[in-house]
Parts: C-alpha cells; structure tokens; sequence
C-alpha cells in the first residue's frame, strides 16, 4: 500500500489510536476492511515492541467508519470556509460534463431529475446533513476542484467504500454536530 492509503496506529500511554499523521514512533495498517478486521493485541504489541490494549479502539472497523464520516464533513465545512467548493447541482454536474478534475459528492435525497444529473458522482449524506456541514440550511451537491482537499476527502471517501457507507444517518449527524 501507498503511505496515503494507510492508517497511523499511535500509542496513548498502553492504549492504541488511530490517526492519520503524527510525529514520532507508530505502526501502520492499510485502510481495508481486510486488515483493520485483523488487528489484534498480539500483532500491535508486537509491531510497538510493547505490550499495548486495544480497548479505546473498540471495533476498529467501526471506528474508521465513523472516523471517516467525520472526516469527509469536515472537510466539506473546511471547503466552504476556503472558498474551494462549488455548491449545487448544476454546478456540479456541469463540472462532470466538461471531465473537470475534482470530486462530486451528491445527497442521498435528491429529486430523480437531479440524482441522473450527478450519477458519477460519490452519494454522502443528505440535504440537510450536507448542506449543515458547509454552514447552510441544505446543499444538494458539491465539487471539489483537484488539489489537495480533494486527495484528502477522496481518501476518507475511499474508506468509507471499503468500510460500507454509514447506511444510518445518525452516524452523518453525530458527524458534523
């Protein structure tokens, strides 16, 4: 895996964290399914050099995903604040259709004539969780020119792919409160 496609595990005193850059000493797993389902005490400990607990952790694939969701809206909230999104529909499905370099993300609830509009695009959230992350009352759709916000929130995206997309909106909403 590229460095960009991997977790960060960190010591906090015995307990281990997961993050996505730090300094000092830590231990990496891919972001997969696959791997953050096979971390158990014996392989961390034995990669820290130190006996180590997993407890804070939890379930580790769970905690990625709630990680994760969190993550892509705060980069949507970080987005609006930088001047670096385009919010709306049309907008952003005239970005896909002139093949712009950027990511798409649409709401789960759009209208049918607006989710055709943005098919290519990646479905997070709703109107309303969307919209509220980035400041407003509702935002249907959103483009993110390339550049590095969008390598970012196409990595936590990529995660939430592997892991399955929150199927419940509370996890959206404990998100961005």
């Amino acid at each position: 895996s590229r460095p960009e496609q991997l977790l960060e595990l960190r010591l906090v005193g015995r307990d281990v964290v997961l993050t996505t850059a730090s300094k000092g000493r830590g231990a990496w797993v891919c972001a997969t399914r696959d791997c953050l389902e096979k971390l158990d005490t014996r392989s961390v400990s034995r990669a820290f050099k130190s006996a180590v607990s997993l407890e804070a952790l939890g379930d580790p694939v769970v905690f990625c995903r709630e990680l994760a969701t969190r993550r892509v809206f705060e980069a949507l909230g970080l987005a609006r604040r930088q001047g670096l999104g385009v919010i709306g529909v049309e907008q952003t499905a005239s970005a896909l259709s002139r093949n712009e370099e950027g990511l798409a993300l649409a709401a789960s609830d759009l209208a049918e004539r607006s989710a055709r509009q943005l098919e290519a695009a990646t479905v997070i959230g709703t109107c309303e969780s969307i919209g509220r992350a980035m400041g407003l009352k509702r935002a249907g759709a959103v483009w993110i020119p390339a550049g590095k916000l969008a390598e970012r929130l196409s990595f936590w995206i990529g995660l939430l792919r592997e892991l399955g997309l929150p199927e419940q909106d509370d996890v959206v909403e404990s998100a961005i409160e």
